[in-house]
């Protein structure tokens, strides 16, 4: 649906040899694995693909403390601090096992960091209706069935203006789910982006001409990085796709991000009155 017929700015050919081995190990600054609190509808991960700079611990995807009456410490202890009742201690079971229930947390998930493979782009909105740029976003889709670290993941542009994901709070992308990075969160809501879907504000604190922008001309272009191995490249200044208050997708999330055939323009609204596009969605169109 767009044409191709635009030549490769040299930004996107120096960024192709920027790519990395996995295996960099010492190169880079090993990411901490983010506890999921329990109600964040996630299941348990998997042992980290890169484990060069991975404390042996943080392979254990699902923690819990120990249940009652396990060789561990025990989570209530009996008596009145002063050794002398011991009777009086075990006296009642009952209150003994429920104040055990109580002291016992809820099981954690642990979300690792993502490898090449885990993580696409699906969609980009490059030239909104609203301000500019605070009106951009971009999402994500996390195609593993564990959930995924972006904290420590570097956003980079097609003017190599790049910003690390922060780690406070965690930003996490749950299991086989759309989750949306916006410029600015007060733009995103006056264009109706899907509040739950958003999980980053990538322009918070930044001027409006500088950090990251997508930039609807030669130059545009989205990529994720973790340490110097590129995830996914999405070199989309090449394709003369900027439409105003329509997003571009990428119709099947496991096809080949920069690859002008994979990717259609959004036909729908995702909301009465707001731009076309399903951010925090699958594709609505096809290529």
């Amino acid at each position: 649906m767009f044409s191709s017929s635009r030549r490769p700015p040299a930004a996107l050919v120096f960024g192709a040899l920027l790519v990395a081995s996995c295996a960099k190990g010492s190169g880079g600054a090993g990411f901490v694995p983010a506890v999921v609190p329990p109600d964040a509808g996630v299941t348990p991960n998997v042992a980290p693909r890169c484990g060069a700079d991975t404390a042996p611990a943080a392979a254990g995807a699902l923690t819990a403390s120990p249940a009652s009456g396990s060789s561990s410490e025990p989570a209530v202890r009996g008596g009145d601090g002063d050794g002398g009742d011991d009777a009086e201690a075990s006296g009642d079971d009952s209150d003994s096992d429920a104040d055990a229930t109580a002291a016992t947390p809820p099981a954690q998930v642990t979300a690792m960091p993502a490898g090449p493979g885990d993580l696409a782009i699906t969609e980009v909105m490059l030239e909104p209706s609203g301000a500019e740029a605070e009106s951009e976003w971009f999402e994500i889709y996390n195609t593993t069935a564990a959930p995924k670290l972006l904290s420590g993941l570097t956003i980079e542009d097609g003017y190599f203006d790049a910003q690390v994901i922060a780690a406070t709070p965690a930003v996490v992308a749950p299991p086989f789910a759309y989750v949306v990075l916006v410029r600015d969160r007060a733009a995103a809501s006056q264009s109706l982006v899907p509040a739950g879907a958003i999980v980053y504000a990538y322009g918070a604190g930044v001027p409006d001409n500088e950090g990251i922008e997508l930039d609807a001309g030669d130059a545009g272009d989205l990529s994720l990085w973790t340490g110097d191995t590129r995830l996914v490249d999405v070199p989309y200044g090449l394709w003369d796709a900027a439409f105003v208050g329509r997003s571009i997708e990428l119709a099947v999330p496991g096809s080949a991000p920069d690859v002008l055939g994979n990717w259609c323009l959004a036909g729908t609204p995702w909301s009465s009155g707001s731009d076309e596009g399903t951010p925090g969605a699958s594709s609505d169109c096809s290529p």
